[in-house]
């Protein structure tokens, strides 16, 4: 059993987005995990992008085209259906404008434990390589939304914390019992009314209700684009 790693489902959704897809793709390409299957959920893209990233990508890659957005919710909830079907243990959702470092999803799996149900990573900007854009997702005081540390300097601050309210969900690890959990008491992952914001923080709401917690690891990092896909279609990245 020492040698037992993990089945991961990597979810990506795509929107218009296919020269970001591409190049996140190729980053995949060169991660050291080595149980992950890659999902890409094309939805409602203007042309069919999942045919092309399919020809491009061939067997590295799986992919589901929606005929409509769906939104971030929507999306990914087929990807979890999916994911589910096929005996993944963890999902990983993550975001289309990233890059991901080679040892992201390792380091971030070898922290699943059996009362984690959500890990989140280090998620700097891709142009600004030291610049924050999202440690884990926090709730102020206010009752506000926002990404820790968000267009701060790393420094390694935030180093020394480990459990957290939540990912965020441009990368987020998702256990499977937990999302099995989730959906067997309220009927759905995400939440597919909110579409396209706080989706990561209403599910980490009612995870951590149901006693999953939530582990950071900051040496596992990503780099965002934030919101490429906003810029480019008048709508968050789905």
């Amino acid at each position: 059993m020492e040698n037992f790693l993990p089945k991961v489902y990597i979810i990506i959704l795509n929107w218009n987005g296919l020269q970001d897809t591409v190049e996140c793709l190729e980053s995949l390409k060169k991660i050291t995990y080595q149980n992950c299957k890659i999902l890409i959920i094309d939805n409602g893209s203007k042309i069919d992008e999942a045919k092309i990233l399919k020809d491009k990508f061939g067997d590295f890659i799986e992919t589901i085209r929606s005929d409509k957005n769906l939104g971030f919710a929507g999306g990914n909830n087929i990807g979890f259906d999916y994911a589910l079907d096929n005996n993944a243990d963890m999902i990983l959702i993550l975001n289309n404008d990233t890059i991901v470092n080679p040892d992201f999803l390792e380091k971030m799996v070898s922290k699943m434990e059996s009362n984690i149900g959500m890990v989140a990573c280090k998620v700097l900007n891709y142009y600004k390589r030291k610049e924050i854009n999202a440690m884990w997702s926090a709730v102020h005081r206010c009752g506000s939304f926002k990404g820790k540390g968000y267009g701060m300097t790393d420094i390694g601050q935030y180093d020394d914390r480990e459990y957290v309210f939540g990912p965020s969900g441009c990368c987020a690890l998702l256990s499977a019992k937990m999302l099995e959990d989730i959906k067997k008491i309220e009927g759905n992952y995400f939440d597919d009314d909110l579409f396209a914001y706080h989706e990561d923080i209403d599910l980490a709401f009612r995870a951590q209700m149901r006693n999953w917690k939530c582990v950071f690891v900051p040496d596992a990092i990503v780099y965002h684009k934030h919101s490429q896909s906003l810029e480019k279609s008048g709508d968050r990245s789905p």
